[in-house]
């Protein structure tokens, strides 16, 4: 009987806009309702929320790496390229630790997936994955 109801048009739901970080066309984009209230979508809300994992265990393996704890920075590390696959930060510290420990094999291999993932406008941080490829230290 309910369903019945509902199905009729009895039951009224309140539309809500979801937020999208890229709407699929210029008509999606002027077609949201100004009126329904704003939600945040849940895949960007995970995406916030792992960036800021991500950003915040990078401090804490920098921390690591400063005090010559290379090892350590390393696990972290690794921790952060499951969190964030695609970083070049994380790169980047995995090729300056593996650098540091003496294998030179292994950080240009880093700096090398680094610098496949670093932006073009990240000069700095392309220039240190560079230098790292081949084989001097930023």
């Amino acid at each position: 009987m309910l369903a019945f109801a509902c199905v009729s048009g009895a039951c009224s739901v309140t539309p809500v806009q979801v937020e999208d970080a890229t709407p699929s066309s210029v008509e999606a984009e002027t077609s949201i309702n100004r009126s329904a209230p704003r939600v945040l979508s849940p895949a960007k809300f995970e995406n916030d929320k792992a960036k800021a994992a991500s950003d915040a265990l990078l401090q804490q393996a920098y921390e690591q790496y400063d005090q010559d704890r290379w090892q350590r920075a390393v696990h972290m590390a690794e921790r952060g390229l499951r969190i964030d696959r695609y970083n070049a930060r994380w790169h980047l510290l995995l090729a300056k630790c593996y650098s540091r420990l003496g294998d030179g094999k292994r950080a240009q291999e880093f700096a090398s997936q680094g610098l496949a993932y670093a932006p073009s406008g990240k000069t700095s941080l392309r220039k240190d994955l560079q230098a790292l490829m081949m084989g001097t230290k930023p």
